[in-house]
């Protein structure tokens, strides 16, 4: 081969080398192409995937968001922001008008032009500084607010102004992430309906300024006896920096005479005025020196009836606040009252005022109190209660009329033992209930009671040194077998079982015997009210109560006590119980210590009560009505000459002869013992068995069932221990045994 043909040889491998070097390029390179755009492929049908699960998620959060927060947002109504405060009214049971309860000159409506620019400066400075250009809540104040929380630097709330209008005027106060999402949707509905000074104008007339004040002008009246374009530059701070806090920064509830708090509060809503411009260093430098001087309170005038009228707005209140779902405390209380004050509720309560009058009268007229030692002022408190209903139709707290609003009320706040009083309720109705009927006996005699305690156990007091039955004991009201029923036949836990039922505090009880068999717990009149009239309704409890429905201003009944889910009725005892309970409260008005007591021509029965020598009492019941009176001082002071049996009961009956003197005289409980299945039965008074015959010894005839508890045993006699002829096999070996033998 020549080299010429040897050159173009290797020319023409080299060119068949590049040929398939550059076809292996372009053929991986189409290898790649293929690849990628399958790549893209899957990739283009995974993020089409991704989008759609995305959007499913999306779209069952957002659905489940409304269904959660939104479903059920209150209407936007804005005819409510011109339903302004009104005070509430009183009626008694009859519809008349009985007086105004509220404050009407604490609703004044004041327009924004009226308003001094410094006011408005205050309020946006402090409570929303991007007021006029967000769209109803504010972002940044949201996130700004948020983090305050997580990181525990907030300084300030996420609320606007709009939000804050929307949560006082269509909201519930709850604190909740429904409520806020609520808040938020509505806010923005409302800037779309209103301009911001319509906003404003509302915010600053219906937000509360503690003391009852709703409204700027209210709290500029109120807190410094001028009007609100006569406010000062630190007024008008003072006012705007309540609101974020009522209950601590209002000037008249703060803790000392500096207001610390207050002070505080206002001087910080000067700095943000001075930070967003709204003053110079100048007018925030004088603010700061300048000093508040709060105007002295202007008390309203007292109304009539004052101890009934709060205890029926105390028990409205509370009902209120139960319906809400919230706890009834000191706080929520004041809350509910200062809400029903500006709320225009109309409440229907059960007052009888010829009652009340006639109690009111016989109190402030009657001579007869206990003198205390030291001189301490003898006070009495008494209830008056329909016990077929649960209405309480009269109540004194006090031996004067209260000369201010919401004074001590002695009916229901004052909590001191009974004494004797307690023992139909405590003892002998739970007693019977269980099945010990009253012809039974117990030894009333200083001997050691199993579970009483102390160191002798047994308590003090008379005794006959002998056997006594149910319906003397009760009669006699000595202590030591009332304390023998309980400790020996009865049970202290079920003695307290009774006593719940029957509506008294779990955390005042004791579960102690003194506290129960003695009536060392403290009580309240008006509990021991509703606790007789248990007996006096058959053994069914209905909670007392001073309303009779509450009507709001928009024509609802909000509250109405025929309503079993918002009074409470129940069986404590068996119409049995009631019965045989009465039976021996009613002879203790004829033979026993409550004689004194006794109505002309009308049933009635009744028990008293004596603790140590510083309180008695009274607690009767008629066919009609049933009340409770004690006689005490407020300090525990020792009397120097209290007798139960005489001037409590006196009094009672004068003011129960007086209510009753209309009335039709019949049967406290419509039935009979026949009715009932009782009869008599005869035990031995000394050791409760069958009465041994012909053995002379005494005997008690009282009621029993079929099913009662029975006599355990024939009595085997009881002689007088010289009576040798008598003595028994044991009588002889207990001798022999005394004698050393």
């Amino acid at each position: 081969m020549t080299t010429e043909n040897k050159n173009k040889t290797d020319v023409a491998s080299e060119e068949v080398k590049n040929t398939k070097i550059v076809h292996n390029k372009r053929m991986k390179k189409k290898v790649r192409k293929t690849s990628d755009k399958k790549k893209i492929g899957v990739v283009t049908w995974v993020f089409l995937g991704l989008l759609i699960v995305a959007l499913s998620a999306g779209t069952w959060f957002v659905t489940r968001m409304y269904h959660q927060y939104l479903s059920d947002v209150p209407e936007l109504d804005l005819a409510l922001l011109d339903d302004h405060s009104q005070v509430s009214e009183i009626y008694d049971r009859d519809g008349k008008l009985l007086t105004e309860y509220g404050t009407t000159e604490n609703v004044e409506w004041v327009k924004l032009e009226d308003c001094p620019q410094n006011l408005i400066d205050a309020f946006i400075s402090i409570e929303d500084e991007r007021f006029y250009s967000h769209i109803g809540f504010d972002i940044k104040r949201l996130l700004s607010a948020v983090w305050g929380q997580v990181s525990g630097t907030g300084t300030h709330g996420a609320s606007t102004i709009t939000q804050q209008l929307i949560k006082n005027v269509y909201l519930t106060p709850e604190v909740s992430y429904k409520r806020k999402v609520q808040e938020i949707y509505l806010a923005y509905e409302l800037e779309q309906q209103l301009d911001k000074d319509q906003i404003l104008e509302y915010y600053m007339n219906k937000i509360y300024f503690g003391d009852l004040n709703y409204g700027v002008g209210a709290a500029a009246e109120d807190y410094f006896d001028k009007s609100v374009k006569d406010l000062t530059l630190r007024e008008c701070a003072m006012i705007a920096g309540v609101t974020n806090y009522p209950s601590l920064y209002d000037p008249r509830q703060a803790k000392d005479e500096a207001m610390t708090d207050t002070n505080r509060r206002t001087d910080t809503v000067l700095y943000t005025m001075y930070r967003n411009g709204k003053i110079t260093e100048e007018e925030y430098q004088e603010a700061l020196n300048d000093k508040l001087v709060i105007a002295p309170v202007k008390y309203a005038e007292l109304y009539k009836y004052p101890y009934f009228i709060e205890y029926a707005i105390d028990n409205v209140a509370s009902k209120l606040i139960v319906k809400d779902g919230n706890p009834v405390n000191d706080e929520t209380l004041k809350a509910k009252k200062d809400e029903i004050k500006n709320g225009g509720y109309k409440i229907y309560t059960t007052i009888n005022t010829a009652f009340q009058d006639e109690l009111d009268k016989d109190i402030a007229e009657y001579t007869n109190y206990p003198v205390s030692r030291d001189g301490s002022e003898t006070q009495v408190s008494a209830v008056i209660m329909d016990q077929h209903t649960g209405e309480v139709v009269a109540m004194c707290g006090g031996r004067e009329q209260p000369e201010e609003r919401e004074s001590f009320n002695r009916a229901t706040m004052s909590r001191q033992p009974t004494g004797s009083s307690f023992k139909p309720i405590s003892v002998y109705a739970p007693c019977i209930e269980e099945g010990i009927p009253p012809a039974t006996t117990v030894l009333d005699k200083r001997e050691a009671i199993i579970g009483y305690g102390l160191t002798n156990g047994y308590p003090g007091g008379e005794c006959y040194d002998r056997g006594i039955g149910m319906r003397e004991a009760l009669e006699s009201s000595h202590n030591i077998p009332a304390s023998r029923f309980l400790c020996e036949k009865l049970g202290i836990d079920n003695s307290v079982k009774y006593l719940l039922l029957n509506g008294f505090s779990a955390d005042e009880l004791s579960s102690t015997a003194s506290g129960e068999a003695l009536g060392a717990d403290s009580v309240t009149t008006l509990e021991m009210t509703a606790a007789y009239s248990t007996l006096a309704n058959s053994g069914v409890y209905i909670e007392p109560h001073g309303f009779l429905k509450v009507v709001d201003k928009h024509g609802n009944v909000v509250l109405d006590a025929s309503d079993p889910e918002v009074i409470d009725s129940h069986r404590v005892f068996s119409e049995r119980t009631a019965f045989l309970t009465i039976d021996m409260m009613s002879t203790n008005m004829v033979r026993g210590l409550g004689v004194h007591a006794r109505l002309s021509g009308m049933a009635s029965a009744g028990k008293t009560g004596t603790h140590e020598d510083e309180i008695v009492d009274f607690g009767g019941i008629t066919p009609y009505y049933t009340s409770f009176i004690r006689m005490s001082t407020d300090n525990y002071t020792p009397f120097r000459n209290a007798w139960s049996y005489t001037q409590p009961t006196r009094l009672w009956r004068q003011y129960m002869t007086a209510i009753h003197e209309d009335l039709e005289n019949k049967p406290i409980l419509d039935v009979t013992a026949s009715e009932l299945g009782l009869y008599r039965q005869t035990v031995c008074q000394e050791c409760g068995k069958w009465p041994l015959e012909g053995s002379g010894a005494a005997t008690v005839t009282d009621y029993t069932w079929d099913g009662a508890q029975e006599p355990e045993g024939t009595c085997e006699g009881h002689w007088d221990e010289d009576d040798w002829e008598h003595w028994t096999e044991e009588d002889w070996a207990r001798w022999a045994a005394e004698q050393g033998w």
